[in-house]
C-alpha cells in the first residue's frame, strides 16, 4: 500500500511555519515493516526522491532562490510500535542552526498555492495472515510549531481476498422472439466490478465466449427459431480476482418464434399495418372477412383479442405499453404472425 501525508499552512496563516512535525501510527498486527520504504517529499513544487527500502532518511534542502533559508527532513520508523515521524525544521543558512527568523519559515502562507503545501509519501505491504473484509485505518498527526496536533481524516481500506460473484438473470423457459434481452448482475461486497464475460451454449455445443470484458449488464441477444441457450457469467473486480467457471448455466431458453407465417390451407392476401403504430392498427383481409386477431407481448401473454368481420378493422392501442408485440391474424384458411412496434 502507498501512503501520502498532506499538509498545508493555510492561506489565512500570519507567519511562515518554521518547524512541522508529523507522526502516523500503523497498526503493527496489519502491516509487514520489513517491507517499509519511504517513497519521497514534497516541499511546494519541488519533489525530492529518497533511496528505495529506506526506513529512514535525512536531507538537507535549500529552498533560495524561493526562499532564503535551508530545511533539514528527517524521517524515521519505529518498527516495534509502527510509528512513523518525519520532521522539517527551518535552519539558519549561515549556522545550520534552528532558525529564529519567523519571516524565513520553511512553509509560508499558502496563498499562491502550492507554496504552503507539503507531503510525503511510503509504501508498506500488508500482513499475508489478514482475513477478508478486515478494515485497515490510517490517519496521522500534524505539529505546526508549537501548536496543538491537528489530525488528517481516516483514510479506510477494506482487504478483499474473495472472488466476485455473478449471475445471468433468469429467462423465460420458452420464448417467443428471437430477439430477446440479457441481463447480468454481480452480488460482489469487495473493491468492486471491473467488468463481465458472458458465455453461451447453442444446442448443448461447447460455450464461447459473448459479450468479453464488457461493463455492460444487458444486452440484446439475435437467436434462432427452435434453438436452445444457454448462458453463464464471469466477473472480474477491480484487483483482477475473477470468479470460477460454474457447473451449470445460470439460466437457458428455447426459442418459438411466433413471428413466423403459418399457413393452414388456401391462401388470403392480409396487410397489417402501419409498423411502427401508435394509436390503432389495421388489419385488411382480402376475400371473406372471417377471423380473429391477437396481440402478444413477447413473452407470450396475450395483451388485446377481437374478431374480424370486416376487410378493414381498425384495433385501438389505448393502454398498450411502448414495445415489440406479436400480433396474430386467424382466417379461415391461414394463420399469419408479424411482430410490430407500438410507439408513444
Amino acid at each position: 500500500m502507498v501512503y501520502t501525508v498532506y499538509f498545508e499552512n493555510k492561506d489565512s496563516a500570519k507567519a511562515p511555519a518554521t518547524d512541522v512535525i508529523v507522526y502516523d501510527t500503523l497498526e503493527t498486527s496489519k502491516f509487514d515493516f520489513s517491507t517499509f520504504s519511504f517513497n519521497s517529499i514534497t516541499i511546494s513544487d519541488s519533489i525530492y526522491e529518497i533511496q528505495a527500502f529506506s526506513k529512514e532518511f535525512s536531507l538537507l534542502i535549500d529552498l533560495s532562490p524561493r526562499i532564503n533559508t535551508i530545511v533539514s527532513v528527517i524521517g524515521s520508523i519505529d518498527t516495534i510500535n509502527g510509528v512513523i515521524q518525519v520532521g522539517y525544521y527551518t535552519l539558519d543558512r549561515s549556522t545550520l542552526e534552528p532558525s529564529e527568523d519567523v519571516d524565513l519559515g520553511f512553509l509560508p502562507p499558502n496563498k499562491s498555492a502550492p507554496e504552503g503545501e507539503g507531503n510525503f509519501s511510503y509504501s508498506v505491504a500488508l500482513k499475508k495472515s489478514l482475513n477478508h473484509d478486515v478494515e485497515i485505518k490510517n490517519s496521522a498527526n500534524i505539529y505546526f510549531d508549537a501548536n496543538k496536533p491537528i489530525a488528517t481524516n481516516v483514510h479506510t481500506n477494506k482487504i478483499d481476498s474473495e472472488s466476485p460473484e455473478s449471475m445471468v438473470s433468469s429467462l423465460a423457459t420458452t420464448t417467443t422472439d428471437s430477439t430477446f434481452i440479457v441481463t447480468w448482475s454481480d452480488a460482489d461486497q469487495g473493491c468492486g466490478i471491473q467488468n463481465y464475460s458472458v458465455f453461451v451454449a447453442i444446442n448443448d455445443s461447447a460455450y464461447i465466449a459473448w459479450r468479453s470484458n464488457t461493463s455492460l449488464t444487458s444486452d440484446t441477444f439475435y437467436g434462432r427459431d427452435k434453438y436452445n441457450y444457454k448462458f453463464y457469467s464471469i466477473a472480474t473486480d477491480s484487483l483482477g480476482l475473477a470468479e470460477p467457471v460454474p457447473d451449470q448455466p445460470d439460466t437457458e431458453t428455447d426459442v418459438i418464434d411466433k413471428s413466423s407465417i403459418e399457413t393452414i390451407s388456401g391462401f388470403q392476401h392480409v396487410s397489417i399495418y402501419p409498423n411502427p403504430a401508435q394509436s390503432f392498427l389495421t388489419v385488411e383481409i382480402e376475400g371473406k372477412p372471417v377471423g380473429q386477431c391477437h396481440i402478444y407481448s413477447l413473452d407470450g401473454q396475450r395483451i388485446r383479442s377481437l374478431s374480424l368481420t370486416k376487410n378493414h378493422t381498425k384495433i385501438g392501442l389505448i393502454g398498450i405499453r411502448p414495445n415489440i408485440y406479436v400480433v396474430e391474424v386467424i382466417t379461415e384458411t391461414q394463420l399469419i404472425r408479424r411482430k410490430i412496434e407500438i410507439t408513444d
